[in-house]
C-alpha cells in the first residue's frame, strides 16, 4: 500500500510539472486551468498504474499517456486538436529529454541498470525531472518566453498546409518515434544514448517549425 500511495504521488506531481511546463511554453495562464490540470493529473496518474501495475502493459504506456495527454487538451481544457497534439508531444518531448539528462548524470553514483529498474531511483528521477520542469516553467512565465501562436479556443480554423502540414508530420512521426526509443531504453548505454540523441533531434525539429509558424504570425 505504501509502495502504491508513493508511486500514485509521484505521478501525479509529475504530471502536474508537465502540464504546468506545456502550458508555460505557449503562454497559457497556469491559475486559469488549475482545475483541469489537477484532474488531469489524478486521471493519468491512475492511468499510468493501472496499465504497469496491473495490465502490465509496460510498453504501451508512453504511447497510451500521450494519446490521454492529447485527448485531454482538446476535450478538457479546450484547445483545438491540432494544436492539443502539438503541445503534448512537444511538451512530452521536453520532459522526456530532461529526464533521460538526470539518468545521465545520476550514473555517476549509480550504473544505468539500477537506476532503470529500482523502484526509488525511478521516483528520485521522476521528481528531480518534476523539479527542474517546474523551474524552466517559472523562468518561462517571469520572462514571459514561450510560443504565443497557440489560440485558447477549441473552434480556431486550422488550415493544413505550409508550415502546419510540415509540423503534422512531424508530430505524427514524434509520436510513434517516442513510442519506439521509450521500449529501448533498457538495452545498454549505446541504446540510451541513441535514443536521447534521436529525441533531442525530433525536438529541435519541432521547435525550429514552431520558431517559423510563431513568425509568421
Amino acid at each position: 500500500m505504501a509502495i502504491f500511495l508513493i508511486d500514485f504521488a509521484v505521478n501525479v506531481f509529475e504530471t502536474i510539472a508537465g502540464f504546468i511546463l506545456m502550458l508555460s511554453i505557449y503562454l497559457f495562464p497556469i491559475r486559469s486551468y488549475t482545475p483541469q490540470i489537477v484532474f488531469t493529473s489524478i486521471v493519468m496518474a491512475q492511468t499510468s498504474y493501472l496499465l504497469r501495475e496491473v495490465f502490465l502493459l509496460d510498453w504501451l504506456t508512453p504511447f497510451f499517456m500521450l494519446l490521454w495527454m492529447v485527448l485531454l487538451l482538446w476535450l478538457l481544457f479546450r484547445i483545438h486538436l491540432f494544436y492539443a497534439l502539438l503541445m503534448a508531444v512537444s511538451g512530452y518531448l521536453v520532459y522526456i529529454v530532461l529526464q533521460m539528462l538526470i539518468v545521465l548524470i545520476l550514473q555517476a553514483v549509480s550504473p544505468l541498470t539500477e537506476i532503470q529498474e529500482t523502484f526509488q531511483y525511478l521516483k528520485l528521477v521522476q521528481l528531480l525531472a518534476s523539479l527542474a520542469a517546474l523551474a524552466i516553467s517559472r523562468v518561462l512565465i517571469k520572462k514571459r518566453l514561450g510560443f504565443s501562436f497557440v489560440p485558447d479556443r477549441i473552434s480556431e480554423s486550422v488550415p493544413v498546409r505550409g508550415t502546419n502540414r510540415k509540423l503534422l508530420i512531424t508530430l505524427i512521426v514524434a509520436s510513434i518515434w517516442i513510442s519506439v526509443m521509450v521500449s529501448v531504453l533498457s538495452r545498454g548505454m549505446g541504446a540510451f544514448v541513441g535514443a536521447l540523441i534521436s529525441i533531442s533531434l525530433i525536438a529541435a525539429m519541432i521547435i525550429h517549425l514552431m520558431v517559423i509558424k510563431e513568425r509568421s504570425v
